[in-house]
């Protein structure tokens, strides 16, 4: 079934189903990406390894990122969605498969070798998932909801992240094994939608939709001479670096202040649901109107206001605010991911959505590693949890650094101006064709007067 009959291109009403298969497969890989993130202590006792090789688990989708993102990027291009991401489904389930094969041996370093090798396969599928959104919201969705379309898509690794963070701690009634066994059918069943995934429409949603990509190797080179999209793809991997090192480490830093893993985790899971709200809120206002550098100049200011009141409110007796102020940076902080990722693809255009989308990934992944370690190391985390005051006030210091970075990224439409020249063309063209038409009309009526005059 389709809409849009009478005109040249058309929105299909299964673009809906494609962007809930793209949605569900990002869910179950944030699934296993974040499973032992919420409970750090219960794991590093049941594989009997140190907290930095529990927090290894996390660590490894963004370490694994740069083997198969370029992989995944030439993939999207060449053969279309299903294919693209056909590599990334197989490896997201064996990796979730392994890990609950690796509770049967009876040695703990294989019992976390094989666990980390499931999480390492389930890391390497995930570029497959993440790259894929702004290709699928633009071979499907027309450009008044586009943004939209690549922000729920987006969702799905972000809701599922909260999920895990919210789900897992109340499963601690059970062993380990049941856990991962229950994260494993998950998987299984929002994989299943997969097997009836068309890859593109047979008429394309828009014009930009059907003008040819640039190649993969002069795209790059084109977006390594592209000043916006550097100094966009260094902000944009800054503060992704900062919102996926408090996420992962949000637990731990509590702790030392007298809070629970429980409570750890739902203040990371608050942040998660909050950021949601966000990217849902500024994904509306981004498809009304397009005011990409305003909102994101704006949330900057209050992302860094507020992780200044989160390094102020760390400490006993303080869980309520700590809740409060983990809800706002998570509504404007983690709203910027779609609107960093849909920014891209507009000051990249024509270079195909999934090679700017994969370099901002994997730019933003290697970021997390530097942060991630370096807030380790400032905070002497070892086998325990440690004091991160230092590393949270490195974590300051460079979103205020990236504060400033965002005011010289300037706003290139390069899409949405195409869209709005292929309008005022075809807009000229019908016109120009009703004015011929009004006159051989006219035409045709003076002739039969003098016709009938004749007569």
């Amino acid at each position: 079934m389709k809409t849009n009959h009478e005109s040249e291109f058309i929105s299909y009403n299964a673009r809906f189903f494609v962007l809930g298969v793209i949605f569900s497969l990002n869910f179950a890989s944030s699934l296993i990406a974040w499973t032992y993130a919420g409970i750090p202590t219960v794991s590093s006792s049941f594989y009997d390894s140190s907290m930095l090789a529990i927090n290894m688990f996390s660590m490894v989708s963004f370490l694994a990122y740069p083997f198969t993102s370029p992989v995944a990027s030439f993939l999207l291009d060449k053969f279309g969605l299903f294919y693209g991401l056909l590599p990334g489904v197989l490896l997201n389930v064996s990796g979730a498969l392994l890990r609950f094969i690796a509770c049967f041996f009876t040695s703990p370093g294989s019992v976390y070798g094989v666990a980390m090798f499931g999480q390492v396969m389930a890391a390497l599928g995930q570029p497959f998932l993440l790259n894929s959104t702004e290709t699928m919201a633009n071979v499907w969705f027309p450009p008044t909801s586009r943004a939209s379309a690549n922000i729920v898509a987006t969702l799905g690794n972000i809701i599922g992240s909260a999920v895990t963070l919210l789900m897992v701690p109340a499963l601690l009634m059970y062993r380990m094994n049941i856990i991962l066994l229950i994260i494993l059918v998950i998987t299984i069943v929002l994989t299943l939608p997969f097997s009836c995934l068309p890859s593109k429409p047979k008429t394309p949603p828009s014009f930009t939709a059907t003008v040819p990509t640039t190649p993969l190797q002069k795209g790059f080179l084109e977006l390594m001479r592209n000043k916006d999209f550097v100094c966009l793809s260094i902000f944009f991997s800054t503060m992704l670096a900062v919102g996926n090192t408090l996420l992962s480490l949000v637990t731990q830093m509590l702790l030392p202040y007298g809070y629970s893993e429980a409570e750890g985790s739902l203040a990371g899971g608050v942040m998660v649901f909050a950021g949601i709200i966000g990217a849902l809120v500024f994904g509306l206002v981004l498809d009304r109107y397009q005011a990409h550098i305003f909102i994101l100049r704006m949330n900057m200011c209050f992302v860094t206001c507020l992780l200044v009141g989160f390094v102020i409110l760390l400490r006993p007796n303080s869980l309520h605010a700590i809740y409060c102020v983990s809800g706002l940076f998570g509504f404007f902080g983690l709203g910027l991911l779609p609107l960093g990722l849909e920014l891209g693809v507009e000051c990249s255009f024509p270079v195909d959505p999934s090679m700017s989308t994969g370099l901002l990934w994997l730019c933003s992944n290697f970021f997390t590693v530097v942060v991630f370690f370096t807030v380790m190391g400032l905070s002497g985390v070892g086998y325990k949890t440690g004091d991160f005051t230092a590393g949270l006030i490195f974590l300051v210091v460079i979103v205020a650094g990236s504060f400033f970075l965002a005011l010289l990224i300037k706003n290139p439409k390069k899409r949405q101006q195409q869209e709005l020249d292929y309008a005022r063309k075809r807009t000229s063209i019908v016109e120009l064709l009703e004015e011929s038409g009004t006159s051989k009309v006219r035409n045709s009526q003076l002739e039969a007067e003098s016709y009938r005059n004749i007569i």
